[in-house]
């Protein structure tokens, strides 16, 4: 979640409670703590102005997907194998 400083999330559910509890500084990976977690709005007690910082980590490259062509041979074979199938019965 990114927002700015003193804005959280307020759920539909339960009077409007916070979503994730009362979140200062920068934090991890959150786990909402109201039992609806549908967005009602936003508390409004912050400013919106300044800068945003937002760090990756261990991010990594996807592995790499195989070509069209691989998929075209495993496709030929699959069409090889049913044929000898057929003509054996």
């Amino acid at each position: 979640m990114i927002a700015p400083d003193n804005q959280q999330p307020k759920s539909a559910g339960g009077g409007g409670t916070l979503i994730f509890g009362n979140i200062t500084g920068t934090t991890g990976q959150m786990t909402p703590v109201a039992s609806d977690t549908t967005l009602k709005n936003w508390t409004d007690a912050g400013d919106s102005s300044g800068e945003y910082q937002i760090s990756l980590t261990n991010a990594a490259f996807a592995s790499q997907v195989p070509e069209p062509a691989a998929f075209g041979l495993v496709g030929a074979g699959l069409l090889a194998l049913a044929g000898f199938r057929r003509r054996r019965t």
